[in-house]
């Protein structure tokens, strides 16, 4: 299955409103622009919450069955800690697809978890000095230094890593706000700052101070997203575009495989939980708690087995995560 944004640019029809067609990027756009007004975060300068949202959307709005208030793990704790943000959503559903839809609190809070996973990547508005830090190869020791500059300095957004030999093209197109490099090397329209190949505390010191002074100066950008080693010979918006597709080949097949396991009510979560788990492998953010229950060897090796195909090295956590939707036997 190939999935793009071309697939959402359409009229859809829900068994809410039947006769009422929605065309699902225009409502993706309204809501996006509403929220970013009523909470004052800009929503609107993050591509990959229009992009994810919108794919959701058309899954939602397309089902042929809308489960009235199914089954929402996170409902209870959104609408604690998110309140208004869960508020604002519902009015604009209820503006555009109707007050049936909108007493839908499994589904409002759907589209709110999109929205507070935006919130995590732009922050409340903070810009940051965009980074690409240059070293020999542009991989060898970039999980270290990210970890270190990321961890010691809180202004800057490591957007990509370089060598030497590419860092010209590269630079070209994440355009950065600064270089700090390992290597001494020129670039007329970005200030470029050496560092010793392991960062010295007298280097971070450096960058502390580079960083406070172009922040004066106006410059930096609000951060989208955290990019780990990943190819950097990729754009922005084909990196969120793989992440999508991965998203949904992965969800198709695993849905094919358990389909005769997974709850119908489950189906809306079951979906935004393996977007969100591609999400997170893909930035190294998988689950890190320890599993407490023993898991059936075959289903463990069924579900590593569909993301290997799509080369996601997923952990023993996230799979007794996603068996959380599945109504199979332990052990």
């Amino acid at each position: 299955m190939i999935v793009d944004l071309k697939l959402c640019n359409r009229t859809v029809y829900t068994d809410l409103s039947a006769t009422t067609p929605v065309n699902v990027l225009e409502l993706t756009s309204r809501m996006v622009e509403f929220v970013t007004q009523e909470v004052q975060i800009p929503f609107n300068e993050d591509s990959l919450l229009f992009q994810n949202l919108a794919a959701h959307l058309t899954l939602s709005l397309e089902r042929t069955h809308h489960y009235q208030n199914g089954y929402n793990p996170f409902l209870k704790a959104i609408k604690k800690n998110e309140i208004a943000l869960f508020e604002k959503i519902r009015q604009l559903i209820a503006r555009e697809l109707g007050l049936k839809i909108a007493q839908d609190e499994s589904f409002i809070s759907y589209i709110t978890l999109h929205f507070m996973a935006a919130k995590e990547r732009v922050g409340n508005g903070e810009r940051k000095i965009r980074v690409v830090y240059v070293c020999a190869t542009g991989l060898g020791v970039t999980s270290f230094i990210q970890q270190k500059l990321s961890s010691e300095i809180e202004e800057i957004e490591i957007a990509g890593f370089a060598s030497v030999l590419n860092y010209d093209r590269i630079v070209g197109q994440i355009t950065p706000d600064l270089i700090i490099s390992a290597f001494p090397i020129e670039r007329q329209n970005v200030p470029v700052l050496q560092v010793k190949p392991l960062t010295s505390e007298k280097d971070i010191q450096a960058i502390k101070k580079k960083v406070k002074t172009l922040l004066a100066e106006g410059k930096g950008h609000l951060p989208i997203i955290n990019l780990r080693d990943v190819p950097k010979s990729m754009s922005m918006s084909e990196l969120n575009q793989d992440t999508i597709v991965k998203g949904f080949m992965v969800y198709q097949t695993l849905k094919e495989i358990f389909q005769h396991r997974l709850r119908p009510e489950f189906s809306e979560g079951f979906i935004l939980h393996i977007l969100l788990a591609v999400h997170r492998i893909i930035y190294n953010k998988q689950y890190q708690e320890t599993a407490t229950v023993t898991l059936s060897q075959k289903v463990v090796y069924q579900i590593e087995s569909v993301f290997n195909k799509y080369d996601l090295a997923i952990n023993k956590n996230e799979i007794r995560a996603i068996t959380e939707y599945l109504d199979i036997g332990r052990g």
